[in-house]
């Protein structure tokens, strides 16, 4: 079927910026349909061609593992790359876990340089997803302990993709929550 080209209305009162206070990953290994993720091939509506084709499937006593961050100190962003008859989107996802402890240092050591798959929660209750098979997401953290009079230490985490182009993981798909 050819793309359903139509009409974008003005969205009104889902206009409302910014992402909630935490984002969800999981390791791509943790996963039983990795290999399948991707934005629907076969679009009836427009909206299909901006949303996930599955949800995301576990294996036995896995989920969404979940890192609680600072209010008001994230974002999701969708860069158009490439020339003018190749672009793709390079997502990258913002945000700032409070404080200086052990288990944020420890998190952001053993997360690097794994490929995971994120969702990213808005304030309208969407959730953008993030990474596809053979182009996960990263997250890179960095720490910082500011400034005396700033008063705020904290990791800087960083989660970049790319892809063919904002992806949603639907309402109608489940969040797993790992136990």
């Amino acid at each position: 079927m050819p793309y359903a080209f139509g009409n974008v209305a003005k969205t009104g009162t889902k206009n409302f910026g910014g992402t909630k206070n935490y984002f969800l990953y999981c390791l791509k290994s943790e996963i039983t349909n990795a290999n399948k993720l991707e934005i629907k091939s076969t679009i009836l509506t427009n909206e299909d061609a901006a949303i996930l084709n599955e949800a995301v499937t576990f294996g036995l006593g896995e989920g969404w593992k979940k890192v609680e961050c600072t209010l008001d100190m994230s974002n999701f962003m969708a860069e158009t790359i490439g020339v003018r008859d190749t672009t793709g989107k390079k997502m990258t996802a913002k945000f700032r876990h409070p404080g200086n402890d052990i288990a944020s240092a420890a998190f952001a050591n053993q997360i690097e340089n794994k490929d995971v798959l994120v969702l990213v929660p808005d304030n309208n209750g969407l959730h953008f997803f993030m990474g596809t098979d053979g182009l996960e997401a990263v997250i890179k953290g960095s720490f910082d302990t500011k400034k005396v009079s700033e008063g705020d230490t904290g990791t800087e985490f960083e989660i970049e993709c790319f892809g063919k182009g904002v992806c949603y993981y639907p309402a109608a798909y489940a969040i797993t929550l790992a136990p």
